[in-house]
């Protein structure tokens, strides 16, 4: 059969995607690239805040009315099954812990199918999470903690880099609970997939501050390592411990900051991305205060902001939201806080050379590519998966403009 992947949200949605795209070659299926020749459409969905959701239902009504056979999977099938079952009756459901079965559902087609991965390889780690945040839906959709099996991850690595990819991204709900239910862990996966053969580099998904804060010192020695990202994820999602005790993060704005001062003090280049929940219900302006004077004392390189959105099933979901134009006042002036410390650590960088992996087709004829910090590099011209010298000519917001020496 001919089969068209269509994937939305985290990387982890579309890591799954492509290894269910893996699995369905190695069965014989074709992959072929729009929905219109497709024999069967295969829809990753993402419900992590409301508008996102109304945005993959609009979308599975778009695909239905081509009159395919659908297979609808990622979070969308775990948590709104019977949403999705009324707006396409037919639909056969791959909820996140059900993605193997593809291959039940579609049956052998003949000869093994050969498969690129393309420059970057998606690699889910893990399933679900040790916490129970109040807001968070995706712990609905993904469930408990289920580690991959250690073997496998390294095996799909070794196939990803034979086949071409120069980016291994590591991704899981908490990238640094991996292991902590098969003896395994973070730092040991790094490290033995750093060992195999190859120019590559390996960037290292979302870690909350509780389960890094156990395993830090293994965690900054492996940061260290040649072939890693010098680049962690380490959401706070607010500036006042108050708001973080409603949300049940399991850790202080001081844990946090401890964190951030360690793996400086130790990784002086590293880049730091963080997250930011605006708009959390107990959020008071007090507390909304102390968020920026936060996010003004450690500046990271990137703030992911996202306005509260309550979710169904969730604890958080039952509280009395705060006024919209509130929110949305907040989230105008954290950004262009964020704004101008991400512009300022780039105009840090104009002048200097880097050695940059190109990964992305850019805007208006571009290029990207990551510096080893992960900063994104735009550049006029070059090849994928190349490593190329370049001088950083210029600074913007979230990123910097290079050209090859």
């Amino acid at each position: 059969m001919r089969l068209y992947f269509e994937a939305y949200g985290c990387t982890m949605n579309r890591g799954e995607s492509k290894l269910m795209q893996r699995w369905s070659a190695e069965a014989g299926h074709e992959i072929v690239e729009s929905p219109e020749k497709a024999d069967v459409i295969v829809f990753s969905g993402c419900v992590v805040i409301d508008h996102t959701y109304r945005h993959m239902m609009k979308r599975l009504g778009e695909l239905k009315s081509l009159g395919k056979n659908m297979i609808v999977s990622g979070c969308l099938a775990s948590v709104f099954r019977n949403e999705v079952l009324k707006e396409v009756p037919n639909a056969r459901m791959l909820p996140t812990w059900d993605i193997e079965k593809i291959t039940d559902y579609l049956g052998k087609a003949g000869e093994r199918r050969s498969f690129r991965w393309g420059v970057i390889g998606i690699i889910p780690i893990a399933q679900g999470c040790t916490g129970n945040c109040t807001y968070c839906i995706t712990k609905i959709a993904r469930r408990e903690l289920r580690s991959a099996e250690h073997s496998r991850i390294l095996d799909t690595a070794e196939d990803m880099i034979k086949s071409g990819v120069k980016e291994i991204e590591l991704t899981a709900q908490d990238s640094a609970v991996y292991g902590m239910d098969t003896g395994h862990s973070l730092p040991e996966l790094m490290r033995d997939i750093n060992d195999i053969d190859g120019d590559f580099r390996i960037r290292v998904g979302m870690m909350n501050p509780d389960a890094a804060s156990r395993i830090l010192d293994e965690l900054i020695e492996a940061y260290k390592l040649p072939k890693v990202y010098k680049f962690l994820h380490l959401p706070v999602q607010s500036g006042d411990d108050g708001v973080l005790r409603d949300m049940r993060r399991n850790y202080t704005v001081q844990d946090f900051i401890d964190i951030v001062k360690r793996v400086r003090k130790e990784i002086p280049e590293i880049t730091l991305s963080t997250d930011i929940i605006v708009g959390y219900p107990t959020e008071s302006e007090e507390a909304f205060e102390r968020s920026i004077e936060l996010i003004k004392e450690i500046r990271p390189n990137i703030v992911n902001i996202t306005r509260f959105s309550p979710r169904p099933f969730t604890d958080a979901y039952k509280l009395k939201p705060i006024t919209p134009r509130i929110v949305k006042e907040r989230s105008r002036r954290l950004t262009e806080i964020a704004m101008e410390i991400s512009r300022e650590r780039n105009t840090e960088l104009v002048g200097k050379r880097k050695r940059v992996l190109i990964t992305e087709e850019g805007k208006n004829n571009t290029v990207v590519g990551r510096t080893d910090e992960y900063i994104p590099v735009v550049l006029k011209d070059g090849k994928m998966g190349e490593f190329v010298e370049v001088e950083i000519t210029e600074a913007g917001v979230g990123y910097v403009v290079g050209k090859v020496l």
